[in-house]
């Protein structure tokens, strides 16, 4: 080792893992932080110790190593984001609904015109209210109604819940 990186051969070693370890570190936290600053500037300074260590073929080819380090971990992350279990992270959207979300049909809509319930937030005009035991977005024609009084609902109209 001390043949191909001479003197600094040591320091030059720290540097390349640190910046291995904080590329990784980067990779696996969201956003854009400090890590892979630091990681790139551990791999800068391989490169400088290299240059000032009067080894300009060992900074090309730890420039090289270096290259494919981050290629490498590169694949590494998008495999793990596409099939992986980065893929099955709450990070990453989904192309399915759950089974426990609500359905929006407003045929189940339809069936509540007359139904009563009672509003859970203030409307102005539009809140929640509770219609038969189910937590419903609701809106009225324009008048202000607060939480806890009775409502009736008088209209459905392109999946919104009209109440008076």
């Amino acid at each position: 080792m001390e043949a191909l990186l001479g003197e600094l051969w040591v320091p030059s070693l720290i540097c390349f893992l640190i910046g291995v370890v904080f590329c990784i570190v980067e990779m696996l936290t969201p956003g854009f932080g400090a890590a892979g600053v630091l990681g790139f500037a551990g791999f800068v300074a391989v490169f400088i110790m290299q240059i000032v260590g009067n080894k300009p073929v060992a900074a090309l080819i730890v420039c090289a190593v270096i290259m494919v380090v981050i290629l490498v971990l590169i694949m590494l992350f998008i495999h793990s984001f596409q099939s992986g279990r980065l893929s099955k992270s709450k990070i990453v959207l989904q192309d399915n609904i759950e089974s426990n979300s609500t359905p929006l049909n407003e045929q189940d809509y339809q069936a509540l015109v007359g139904k009563e319930g009672v509003t859970v937030t203030p409307l102005r005009p539009a809140g929640i209210a509770d219609i038969e035991g189910r937590r419903v977005d609701v809106q009225t024609y324009g008048n202000f109604i607060e939480a806890g009084q009775k409502i009736i609902v008088v209209a459905v109209e392109n999946l919104r819940i009209i109440v008076k």
